[in-house]
């Protein structure tokens, strides 16, 4: 104990001696910054496979060996998303032949009784110091009654506000010098971004500049990346920035993001199909393809599109995929070029309906606040993706649009979509073509959540 004291004084030497390691610059200083406990706050943005959470591990094992009776609890969204960082420091632990001979633990467990410990959610050494993982998954009941002394919050900014305020803050309050480290990508503006502009916190924001100075990555994989993906994406997963989000975003990029992850459940379900006609020279034809759970839950099963092709041609290519998928129903743009391509599929005898984005909204109390059909539909798609009932595609394009697309308040004090003025948003229609249900536009529909507008 008392030489590994020593080899703090010089983290780089230390975590090289012990695990054969050498850390880059950055990872140094965050290591230093928590055994050295210079700041009781640290927050830390870095661009996704830095190795921040690897990071971390170091700094988890290297403070419950100092610090003999310590609590280090790792708090993340999901407990499989913490089992990451618990696997890295049983690697550690497991690996490093010096470590095991300064722990009591490694004198008296084999290697294959302490891998079993790991398995677990909690380790406790024989120094009394603990290791503990936890979910923050739904309200965070399971979190009351822990505390702990060095608390990490893994991806802080997918965990909802309330119960980072109200179950996890908590946890500082049995030690006043407790440290607590929030790390993950800048997702979204939540109590994540309170805390990077937070005076007390020290911050790290490690972009893909810093990973390239640092030898973390390779230049030509970062334009890959570029390319790639959207300019909002690379500009969280890279830049290591906050999304410039609207206060009048209809969708987050952490609502996108949540989409992108979705688990699709088992059981029965049905296909649907959505097409957006093209109507100008630079737009699209789009048709998606869903997989429809009884109305409860979404899945795009396919997104197909192409220009400058006619009307028979059109009809042509969803007439395969209706052979192709059996879609219970087809329901196609109505407004200018599509109203011939739903009068050919009528007259095929396929199950179509046009539909049309400026109808009346249905005539309900709720229904009255839209302004038109394609409004009241878009908020539907909207709480599907707020309530984890959708699942799409890392598509590009479809991810472009969803984050530009924004509502307003007319001056009647109507909820009307604002479509990017730049280019029709084809695939984001398509989409909510798709999931529309017709009837929507009658007197009974689905009844829209308009918390904080009613």
């Amino acid at each position: 104990m008392n030489t590994l004291k020593k080899f703090v004084r010089n983290v780089k030497s230390t975590v090289k001696f012990l695990f054969n390691i050498e850390l880059t610059k950055t990872q140094r200083k965050i290591v230093e910054d928590i055994l050295k406990k210079k700041h009781r706050r640290i927050i830390i943005l870095a661009m996704t496979r830095y190795g921040k959470t690897f990071t971390i591990a170091i700094a988890s094992i290297l403070y419950a060996v100092l610090n003999p009776g310590s609590k280090i609890v790792i708090v993340a969204p999901r407990g499989d998303q913490g089992r990451i960082l618990m696997d890295y420091v049983y690697n550690l632990l497991s690996e490093s032949k010096h470590l095991k001979g300064l722990l009591p633990l490694s004198m008296k467990v084999e290697e294959d009784m302490l891998k079993k410990e790991f398995t677990k959610s909690r380790l406790t050494l024989l120094n009394k110091s603990e290791i503990r993982i936890l979910s923050a998954h739904g309200k965070g009941e399971q979190l009351l009654g822990f505390g702990a002394d060095l608390l990490i919050i893994d991806e802080s900014c997918l965990i909802p506000d309330e119960v980072y305020r109200m179950m996890i803050l908590r946890m500082l309050g049995e030690n006043p010098d407790s440290i607590l480290v929030e790390i993950g990508n800048p997702v979204k503006r939540n109590h994540f971004f309170d805390s990077w502009n937070d005076p007390k916190y020290k911050r790290y924001k490690i972009d893909w500049r810093v990973a390239l100075e640092e030898g973390r990555v390779r230049e030509e994989f970062i334009e890959e990346m570029r390319q790639k993906m959207t300019e909002v994406e690379f500009k969280i997963m890279y830049e290591a920035e906050f999304p410039d989000e609207s206060e009048n975003s209809l969708l987050s990029f952490s609502d996108i993001e949540r989409a992108i992850n979705q688990e699709e459940p088992e059981g029965e379900f049905v296909y649907e199909i959505g097409v957006d006609v093209a109507r100008f020279g630079c737009d699209y034809t789009v048709i998606t393809i869903i997989k429809n759970y009884d109305d409860e839950f979404y899945s795009i099963e396919d997104i197909i599109h192409f220009s400058k092709q006619d009307t028979m041609q059109t009809v042509g290519k969803i007439i395969e995929l209706y052979n192709k998928y059996k879609p219970v129903s087809i329901k196609v743009d109505e407004i200018g070029i599509g109203a011939g391509v739903v009068d050919r599929l009528k007259e095929q005898g396929l199950p179509v309906r046009g539909f049309n984005a400026g109808r009346p909204a249905p005539k309900t109390f709720k229904g009255k606040r839209f302004q038109n059909l394609k409004s009241y539909v878009a908020w539907r798609l909207r709480e599907l993706f707020k309530e984890g009932k959708i699942k799409i595609p890392r598509h590009k394009n479809l991810i472009d649009e969803l984050v530009k697309i924004e509502y307003e308040l007319t001056s009647t004090g109507k909820i009307k979509i604002k479509d990017p003025e730049d280019k029709s948003p084809d695939f984001f229609d398509s989409l909510l073509i798709a999931i529309w249900k017709p009837g929507m536009e009658g007197s009974i529909g689905y009844i829209p959540n308009l918390e904080g507008f009613i």
